[in-house]
Order: C-alpha cells, then sequence, then structure tokens
C-alpha cells in the first residue's frame, strides 16, 4: 500500500489564503457596521464630552458658592460698579449678571438720565463703610481687570433678597442680563427683571428706557 506523500507548503498555504480572505471578510463587515451606526457612535461621544463638560462646570460651580469674600464699600462708580476694599487691598467690584444704563462713559453720548438716576439708586443703597458679603461665579474678572463678583448685603446667601444685584433689578434700575458662563442667578433676575416691567418699577416707568432696551409697552 502506497502512502501519498502530503505536500505541507500547499496545506499551509491555503490555510494562509483562507486567514486572509476571513480577514478581509471581517474588515468589510466592521467598516458596513461603523458607517452603518457611524451617527450613533458620534452621538455617544457628544453625549459623553458634554456630560464630562457640565459635570466639571457643576463642580465649578458648587466650588464657587461655597466661597465669599467680607468687604467694605470704599465708594460708588455708578449703578453696577463700585470700589471695595478686602484683604488690605482696594478693588474695582462690577455686579455679575446684570446692566445699569451709563452715567461716567469716557465717550459722553453714552451717559444718560437713566445712568444718573441708576447711579443715585446705588449710592443710596451701598455706603461708604457698609459691610458687603461678595460671591463669585466661573469667572473671576473680565477684561477689564475688574473683579465680578454678586453683593449680598446679608451673609444668608439662600434669601435672594439679599442679592443686591436682584433688588436693583427688581426696583427697577437695571437690567438683567445673561454674560455666560457668569449665569448662576440669571433665572432669578431675568423673573425680577420681569416683575419690575410688569409694574413699570423706577426707570420702566418711562417710555424711552423701554425703546432703549429693545422692549415695547
Amino acid at each position: 500500500m502506497k502512502y501519498k506523500k502530503h505536500n505541507y507548503n500547499e496545506k499551509h498555504s491555503y490555510n494562509g489564503n483562507q486567514n486572509v480572505i476571513h480577514n478581509e471578510y471581517v474588515s468589510v463587515r466592521c467598516k458596513k457596521y461603523y458607517f452603518k451606526n457611524r451617527w450613533i457612535f458620534t452621538g455617544i461621544a457628544i453625549v459623553i464630552v458634554l456630560a464630562i463638560s457640565v459635570g466639571s462646570l457643576y463642580l465649578q460651580r458648587q466650588k464657587t458658592e461655597k466661597e465669599y469674600v467680607i468687604a467694605e464699600i470704599v465708594y460708588v462708580i455708578d449703578g453696577d460698579t463700585i470700589i471695595a476694599s478686602w484683604n488690605g487691598k482696594e478693588h474695582k467690584v462690577h455686579m455679575i449678571g446684570i446692566d445699569a444704563p451709563e452715567s461716567v462713559s469716557a465717550t459722553e453720548e453714552e451717559n444718560t438720565v437713566y445712568g444718573e438716576l441708576a447711579s443715585e439708586y446705588t449710592k443710596a443703597n451701598l455706603h461708604e463703610g457698609m459691610k458687603i458679603y461678595l460671591t463669585f461665579d466661573i469667572e473671576r474678572t473680565d477684561i477689564y481687570g475688574r473683579t465680578l463678583a454678586y453683593i449680598w448685603l446679608d451673609k444668608d446667601f439662600e434669601n435672594m433678597n439679599n442679592l443686591y444685584q436682584n433688588q436693583m433689578v427688581s426696583a427697577g434700575y437695571a437690567i438683567a442680563v445673561k454674560y455666560e458662563p457668569n449665569i448662576l442667578y440669571w433665572q432669578v433676575l431675568e423673573a425680577s427683571m420681569l416683575e419690575a416691567i410688569t409694574n413699570k418699577s423706577g426707570l420702566w416707568d418711562e417710555e424711552p428706557f423701554y425703546e432703549e432696551n429693545n422692549y415695547t409697552l
């Protein structure tokens, strides 16, 4: 009986070709699967990135909410900017979340009677030597080097009546402005502004003030 001599080279060559074909088949299937579901993968990636960003922003806001500075008013510059002192230094502080009409702008045309009224309101409520509490948001300074802060008249930070920005907006001497990312109390301030508009409080009783701020009576 004769035994057939096996050609191992042919066998290995055959198996190698099978592996190549199999790998190409798998590669094609994977590509088809990816292109078929690429929007799902993209969506998942976007969700993950957003979750990380939101989580980081939330933790940063939690940290800023717990920080505060006890300061003393040196003097009022205008409706929404003051000079305050803490740690032995004077700082120019701009109020986050609001905008008051101009009264001391270097561009004279920007100064209005409404700015003077807003400035008088702040001077009447934030006296020289008065103790205040400052809390912060995401950004601590603006492009002009001013400290960005929320001004509180009492250490009870849960009571929005103690937030000076809220008092000023409620009285109708400033508008609520959404300057991202510093929007910790945006919803509170916006609600107070809408109420002031409805009640025609402060400057909202003047028709030109409505027009300047793109509102209609």
